[in-house]
């Protein structure tokens, strides 16, 4: 695993409502001051060794509650402290580090302050059965929500996201001392702030890719837009103190290996219409389709008639929401194979296919019959990008925006559309073993839209298991391709990693 720390900038997401010819679609802490920070960014990478184990824990809990937190820190260190012994007693002849990730959702944002990681690392460190002196890196993150783990998802259960979920690596000392050693410009409290996981299979099953998980909006929990803090620590005579104080990040750039993971992401969605081919659009703006044994008709209209379609039939909690998945040209697929399933867009994006949300369009006269305005947000570096609005000067004066937003409608390309469904319990193989790790990254969508369900088990402990989730959606990018928001609510990448050394 190896991880790095850069700068980003801000994210935007668009809603819309059902009617598609209109529009598709706490608690206060102040950790400002109680963090002691010095601003920081661009730091070179931090690398985690492959080579050792690495331990994954979550634990979902409801309330804030001072109690509750103290039985779970003695949960957590006794879980941990073996792990974190195995890397002090080699620390000093492989020239090791360790370092510790913990993500924490809003409510618990407590968990990330310097006194309270202090707290869990007293009792992690605790007691020292090496002699040598033992540093370990902690970064902290608050983010969306927990991932729900694989058994869960295998289930179709998904519960409280509340609560801290924790990842424990080793690290090599020559790369964590470059993590201080750089002359970086301030991360402004206005900055949003992400994960990035770089996946790797063992086997090389499946390619390189990456994914982007934007982090949650602290304002309200400490006024800074999102909240990503490094430090160090250091056991040195029984004395646990701090030797590099907590600095804000706007990037953690983590990369991990995983060693089974066959349907290595899910997408629940259906398609709405078979792919047809775009005759004409304007960066992010689809105009024409053509539709065989058809002339070019307006791009909204055969999707239109299929939502409309779709509306008759009764569905509880339907999310009236739309994507497009637009594949380049030259990319061929077998069309009779796609009307009812899915299992087809994690190779299709692999290859280099793109999932866009409907923001609006449909109705229209003249030059704006039928158009469809997609999401042109494809990357998390590219939050200031602009979408066309349709204005009449934007269709008179194209050449200002398709270099932009990279022709996004490219003609010649394939379109299809789809709708959010229900996950289906089969998606996910279920699979139990003491020595493997999990790790789940997802999208979802608000919680104030979502409802924890009657059953419910508050608070619990689930060992060998991180994640997290983003509202605003996930960036994945395979190995040869760019960059695709995934913002389909529930949408997963799941994999796991063998805690055995090689």
């Amino acid at each position: 695993m190896q991880v790095s720390y850069t700068c980003r900038s801000a994210l935007h997401l668009s809603r819309f409502s059902s009617n598609i010819k209109q529009s598709f679609g706490s608690h206060w802490l102040n950790l400002g001051k109680k963090f002691h920070t010095h601003h920081a960014q661009n730091y070179p990478s931090l690398s985690i060794s492959n080579n050792f184990p690495i331990q994954c824990l979550s634990l979902r809990l409801s309330d804030y509650s001072k109690i509750q937190n103290e039985i779970a820190r003695d949960k957590i260190a006794k879980y941990l402290r073996p792990g974190l012994q195995y890397g002090a007693g080699e620390q000093t002849d492989n020239k090791q580090r360790q370092t510790l990730l913990l993500l924490a959702t809003p409510t618990h944002a407590a968990w990330l302050e310097t006194h309270n990681v202090q707290s869990l690392l007293d009792k992690v460190t605790l007691p020292v059965s090496h002699p040598n002196t033992s540093e370990i890196d902690v970064i902290c993150a608050c983010v969306d929500g927990l991932a729900p783990s694989i058994t869960e998802l295998g289930l179709k259960k998904e519960h409280t996201r509340e609560g801290i979920s924790i990842l424990l690596g080793t690290t090599t000392v020559d790369s964590t001392e470059l993590l201080y050693g750089a002359s970086t410009t301030a991360v402004t409290s206005d900055q949003k702030c992400s994960l990035k996981f770089h996946i790797k299979h063992d086997e090389n099953i499946i390619p390189y890719c990456e994914i982007t998980t934007p982090l949650a909006n602290t304002i309200f929990t400490n006024g800074r837009r999102s909240t990503l803090l490094i430090s160090r620590w250091q056991r040195k005579e029984g004395n646990l103190a701090i030797v590099k104080p907590p600095s804000y990040r706007s990037e953690a750039s983590i990369n991990l290996s995983i060693s089974q993971s066959k349907n290595f992401f899910d997408i629940p969605v259906s398609p709405l219409t078979f792919p047809r081919q775009i005759q004409s659009g304007l960066g992010n703006i689809v105009r024409r389709l053509t539709i065989e044994g058809a002339s070019a008709v307006p791009a909204s209209q055969e999707l239109e008639k299929a939502v409309m379609e779709t509306n008759k039939t009764p569905t509880k909690n339907r999310d009236n929401n739309v994507w497009a998945m637009i594949m380049p040209p030259g990319m061929t697929r077998q069309k009779d194979k796609i009307r009812n399933d899915h299992s087809h867009i994690k190779d299709l994006i692999m290859r280099g296919a793109k999932m866009y949300r409907v923001l609006s369009g449909g109705g229209g006269w003249g030059n704006k019959e039928g158009l469809l305005a997609l999401d042109p947000e494809t990357s998390f570096e590219g939050q200031h990008v602009a979408g066309i609005n349709l204005s009449d000067d934007d269709m008179k004066y194209p050449e200002k925006y398709t270099d932009a937003l990279a022709n996004i409608a490219q003609e010649g390309a394939l379109i299809q559309f789809y709708h959010m469904i229900s996950r289906q319990p089969s998606g996910i193989t279920q699979h139990r073993c003491t020595t493997e790790n999990q790790i789940v990254i997802g999208s979802v969508s608000s919680t104030v839209d979502d409802m924890v369900s009657a059953s419910d088990p508050g608070t619990s402990f689930i060992a060998g298991h991180f994640g997290c989730v983003s509202e605003s959606g996930i960036f994945f990018q395979s190995a040869e391709n760019s960059s695709t928001k995934i913002d389909v609510p529930h949408s997963y990448f799941y994999g796991r990693r063998s805690n055995t050394t090689t």
